[in-house]
């Protein structure tokens, strides 16, 4: 009964050990947050996530470091986005898909988005995003990549339903480069805008296409 009594024991204190180091672990284990509602700082390969905010009184601010994609929910009304002077490449801001229309107050940013990606894209018909632009705010598609064939550059705005771009800055939005081609053609230069329905502009707006890719035996690839 003893040797019993001290397997019995010994198999408690095992199970014991076990859910501590389980709990541990559990403890341990990184959790993501929410951004607290109206404020975030998007300063890393993680974007916040602002999946929860809605209407206005939203500010992000973007600094050195950050990259991915940062999407904002359709809830949102207005958001404004502000740089901290730096250029941060490999981010780019996408708008979820929605029924009302988007204020986005942009100040002073400066971005270029990963290859094949716009900086700034949508997909929604039907509504307006107004850009209101304060300094010099640039947005810059990705370049396309080298290969046989190139590939194409991106556009440094692609975006659905009507635009409209005000503000006492100016927008800067240019196509990414067309990636270079060895033995096929080089890819072509991105658009600076693109937009599917009617385009606004009562501030500064400075489109500009990318340039096309090289090619060694091929065609270059047209500007955007």
């Amino acid at each position: 009964m003893v040797k019993t009594k001290h397997r019995v024991t010994s198999v408690l204190l095992t199970l014991c050990l076990t859910v501590v180091m389980l709990a541990g672990i559990l403890i341990a284990a990184p959790v993501q947050v929410k951004a607290a509602g109206g404020n975030a700082t998007w300063n890393s390969a993680t974007p916040p996530d602002i999946s929860a905010w809605d209407v206005a009184s939203n500010t992000i601010t973007v600094s050195s470091g950050a990259k991915g994609t940062l999407t904002i929910p359709a809830a949102v009304t207005e958001i404004t986005i502000i740089g901290d002077g730096n250029a941060v490449t490999g981010a780019n801001i996408v708008l979820a898909s929605r029924t009302a229309g988007l204020t986005i107050n942009f100040d002073n940013l400066n971005m270029t988005a990963p290859a094949g990606e716009s900086a700034l894209s949508s997909t929604s018909t039907g509504v307006n995003t107004t850009l209101n632009v304060t300094g010099t705010v640039r947005l810059t598609g990705g370049a396309g990549a080298n290969g046989t064939s190139g590939t194409h550059g991106s556009q440094g705005m692609n975006l659905a339903g009507t635009v409209t771009v005000a503000g006492t800055g100016t927008l800067h939005a240019t196509g990414g480069n067309g990636g270079d081609g060895t033995t096929g053609n080089g890819g072509w230069g991105g658009d600076g805008i693109l937009t599917s329905s009617a385009l606004t502009v009562s501030g500064a707006l400075v489109a500009t296409g990318g340039n096309g890719g090289a090619s060694q035996s091929g065609n270059g690839g047209p500007g955007g």
